[in-house]
């Protein structure tokens, strides 16, 4: 095969890998924006009842990318001037000390990006990352996190490695015909 391992990291493809097959895996439609901003040096993130979502992270090139709009099962990749007004309010009322007007045209802006990430939500076993064999091949599958790769990177990042050490660490089972001893 060319390889020990393979990483399943395929997302929506998920859907279609026809020895995989996913079921659970839920379009959710993103939207965020991005704008300059000298000095921001953050990672803000937060989370509420019925779906609040609010984040800013600082890029290094004096932006920040923040985000705060997610609609579970919409693919509409348009951008729209009511989420992006929404952003700001809940940049302002979560750090008014960075973001002292809500009204988005009081900064910088760069560009909105919106995304359609696919998710595997918790009520039906959340992000997938566990080992299986299939038809003989070792399989690692990592996907389902949504939008949280910056944040979920780390771990996963972890844990598919801790999973790829065993693969490759593993004994090799018995044969399930004992070889006769010539003693």
């Amino acid at each position: 095969m060319g390889h020990d391992v393979l990483i399943n990291a395929t997302g929506f493809g998920a859907i279609k890998l026809l020895d995989v097959e996913e079921k659970h895996i839920t379009p959710v439609r993103q939207q965020n924006i991005r704008l300059r901003k000298d000095g921001y040096n953050r990672c803000y993130i937060r989370r509420g009842p019925d779906g609040y979502y609010s984040t800013a992270f600082a890029r290094g090139d004096g932006t920040i990318y923040m985000g705060g709009i997610k609609t579970l099962g919409d693919v509409d990749f348009a951008s729209y001037e009511d989420q992006r007004k929404k952003i700001m309010q809940r940049q302002h009322d979560n750090q008014p000390d960075v973001f002292p007007s809500p009204n988005p045209l009081d900064y910088d802006f760069i560009t909105d990006h919106v995304g359609v990430l696919p998710v595997i939500e918790h009520e039906n076993g959340g992000v997938r990352v566990e080992k299986q064999v299939l038809h003989g091949q070792k399989v690692i599958h990592a996907y389902g996190q949504e939008a949280g790769g910056f944040t979920f990177s780390f771990g996963l990042g972890q844990q598919v490695s801790k999973y790829v050490q065993e693969y490759l660490t593993e004994l090799p089972k018995p044969a399930e015909t004992p070889i006769p001893s010539k003693l």
